[in-house]
């Protein structure tokens, strides 16, 4: 409304600062004057049409953030491997494989192992524990936020090799540090964890079987899921050795892009339970793209109808100033002065529908971002590429939907337009 009630500044903007000149003078005056009088009924249409682009827009930008997050994921969710072989802690998936057999496999490389297991706190508050071998150590591509003071002018690189050379070291993600979720860990203090009997089975038995100590030394970027999922310490603890039958072990690993499909069949051959992250990260983008979708075909329709009402509202308009037309041809406006006029009218809302619309979806956009995303790690970017091509699509099958009414008006004759009725 703001927009609408200042129109004359978009004038004077036209007129006085890019100084058009000539027969632009007239046209541009007479495009603007039928919209600024009737300020509710093109505020009206603006709106109206700048809403179904707000939610287009919204709809572009969100996903887009999402699917950037998830192909940008990888080096969270497997801490940069490709796949992990699982062995659980029961008989129906035994592991049949070594680490040396996996090393030794076509289209495998970078092999490493871990244990996953689960420990409480004091206040019986639960949190995992992940004990890696050299090679997640060195071959990781988790990345370091902040680290206690003797370390701080040390590489990430470093920093991991520190962890790994000194058992009672560890490492943790950021969200542990963050009391909302549940947990107040603090950089560079040692902590006790309980380790349970049973973590992993059916019936959930809280007799302490052993304790793990650990200090702090540096707390990773804000990660969602990974195999860092909380402390991460190094294979060489001594009391990881009389805790394993308790945890989940594998491997993980990365492959050639080109020997996917082999690794997949010799991990089938040995009956094993593998992931992928590769197949993880399809599968959200699908899911995401799939909804946005069925969003967008509805919004597309009802932009149709929109662009469709602009064009009955320019046909309203030819027939209610028939009688202007007359009169401006009769003092000299020429057919593509008039076509002008009426199709910068048309122009001028359709932009400024656009320019709302992809202007105030985008700010709404990044205070959905703050909310939904904010803890996630991912970062607010705008598609700008989508936008315009978006912007660009828009406008075009707009001025489609304008040009026979601006057309039929420029070609209307003075007498024949002066013998109608307003």
């Amino acid at each position: 409304m703001i927009i609408t009630f200042n129109l004359k500044y978009i004038e004077i903007f036209l007129l006085n600062i890019i100084k058009l000149k000539g027969k632009f003078v007239p046209i541009l005056k007479i495009a603007f004057s039928y919209p600024m009088r009737n300020r509710k009924k093109t505020g009206a249409i603006i709106t109206l049409y700048g809403m179904v682009i707000f939610i287009i827009a919204i709809l572009t930008i969100l996903p887009y953030i999402q699917q950037e997050h998830l192909k940008s994921s990888k080096d969270t969710l497997f801490a940069g491997f490709d796949g992990v072989v699982v062995e659980m802690p029961t008989n129906i998936f035994p592991i049949k494989v070594t680490k040396e057999e996996l090393s030794k496999t076509d289209g495998i490389k970078d092999v490493g192992e871990f244990y996953f297991l689960k420990a409480h706190n004091k206040q019986k508050e639960d949190y995992a524990i992940v004990f890696g071998s050299k090679e997640f150590f060195t071959k990781n591509k988790i990345k370091i936020k902040s680290a206690i003071d003797e370390f701080k002018n040390l590489s990430n690189k470093e920093i991991w090799l520190k962890a790994y050379n000194n058992p009672e070291y560890a490492i943790i993600p950021e969200r542990l540090t963050d009391p909302k979720y549940g947990y107040n860990f603090e950089l560079g203090k040692t902590y006790t964890a309980f380790i349970t009997s049973q973590s992993f089975g059916p019936n959930q038995n809280e007799t302490i079987i052993g304790t793990i100590t650990f200090k702090i030394i540096a707390i990773t970027s804000k990660i969602s899921e990974s195999l860092a999922m909380g402390p991460i310490m190094s294979l060489n603890t001594p009391a990881i050795e009389k805790l394993k039958k308790e945890a989940i072990h594998g491997y993980f690993f990365s492959i050639l892009p080109d020997k996917k499909a082999d690794v997949i069949n010799y991990l089938k051959s040995k009956n094993q339970f593998y992931i992928f992250v590769d197949d993880l990260l399809n599968l959200g983008l699908k899911t995401s793209q799939g909804m946005v979708s069925i969003f967008n075909s509805f919004l597309y329709f009802g932009l149709m109808v929109g662009i469709i009402g602009i064009a009955i509202t320019m046909m309203k308009a030819v027939n209610e100033r028939r009688r202007v037309i007359g009169m401006l041809k009769a003092i000299g406006f020429t057919k593509n002065m008039i076509f002008l006029s009426f199709f910068i009218e048309s122009t001028i809302v359709i932009l400024l529908g656009i320019i709302i619309g992809i202007s105030s979806g985008t700010f709404t956009s990044y205070l959905i971002f703050q909310r939904l995303f904010a803890d996630s790690g991912a970062a607010f970017k705008i598609p700008y590429g989508n936008l315009s091509l978006m912007a660009f699509a828009f406008y075009l099958i707009s001025v489609i939907f304008i040009y026979l009414p601006s057309k039929s008006a420029s070609k209307l004759s003075p007498n024949e337009a002066m013998r109608s009725l307003d």
